[in-house]
């Protein structure tokens, strides 16, 4: 069956039902198209990992589960370190871990946004400091000079 290679859903689903057939050349073709257009998409994958096992290319399907496997849990990891910027919004580790995790992700404009927001609350930081170090010199200074 021929799809039009932008339909990710309707190649996903037919990979499905090859894999769940155990048409495993058929699903290899559907899925390694999936796989090569977007490597971050843990789902055809995985599925491209199962099929490739039962093609008896083990040690490839093996490769493939596992690198689903970690696509899966970062992402997972992804969304709760979301949750946690909500509830700890001063905490600069948890930004630059969402960028990490962005970027491992292949959401490299996400990942920038959150490198530059935290760039940008680091100068502020910095900034604030600095002025209240030059406010308490500056009340220092002055206090000197009524001396």
């Amino acid at each position: 069956m021929e799809l039009s290679p932008q339909n990710r859903t309707a190649r996903l689903i037919l990979g499905r039902v090859y894999v769940t057939q155990r048409n495993w050349s058929e699903a290899i073709d559907q899925l390694r198209g999936l796989v090569e257009s977007d490597a971050y998409d843990h789902e055809p994958r995985l599925l491209l990992g199962r099929a490739l096992v039962g093609s008896g290319d083990t040690e490839r399907g093996r490769q493939e589960i596992e690198a689903a496997t970690d696509l899966k849990n970062t992402f997972l990891k992804f969304a709760d370190m979301h949750q946690e910027a909500i509830t700890k919004p001063t905490e600069a580790s948890i930004r630059i871990e969402l960028g990490q995790l962005a970027e491992k992700l292949g959401k490299f404009k996400l990942a920038s946004t959150w490198y530059q927001l935290l760039w940008g609350w680091m100068q502020t930081m910095h900034s604030h400091d600095a002025l209240k170090r030059l406010q308490a010199l500056g009340s220092e200074a002055s206090a000197n000079r009524r001396e």
